[in-house]
C-alpha cells in the first residue's frame, strides 16, 4: 500500500508543488511499522523532507479533537500538546529556510 501511494505522488504533475516535509502523527511505538515506513520515505525524498518532531497517540488529542479545540489550548503540559508546539517551531524553520 506505501509502495502504491508513493508511486501516485511520483507520477502525479506535481512541478508546481513544492514538498516542505511529512509529518508522522499518530504513532505508537508497539510496533516497527513507523520506523518501517519512515525509512522508506526517507529513501524516497530524503532525511530532509521528514519533520523530526513526531505527534504521539495520547488521549488528550483525541479528547481535544472530540471537543474542536487544539489540545495546546485543552491540556498544554500533555505529551501530545508539547509535540504540536514543538511542530509549530519546526515547521517556522524549515519554511523560513525554504522561502528564502
Amino acid at each position: 500500500m506505501l509502495e502504491g501511494r508513493i508511486q501516485q505522488f511520483k507520477d502525479r504533475d506535481r512541478s508546481r508543488l513544492n514538498l516542505l516535509g511529512i509529518i508522522f502523527t499518530s504513532l505508537g511505538h508497539a510496533s516497527n511499522m513507523g520506523e518501517k515506513i519512515r525509512r522508506r520515505l526517507s529513501e524516497d525524498f530524503g532525511d530532509r523532507a521528514i519533520f523530526q518532531t513526531e505527534i504521539p497517540l495520547n488521549i488528550a488529542v483525541a479528547r481535544a479533537v472530540e471537543e474542536y479545540k487544539p489540545v495546546v489550548l485543552t491540556e498544554p503540559q500533555s505529551p501530545g500538546a508539547k509535540a504540536f508546539y514543538c511542530l509549530s517551531h519546526e515547521f517556522l524553520e524549515k519554511f523560513t529556510c525554504w522561502s528564502r
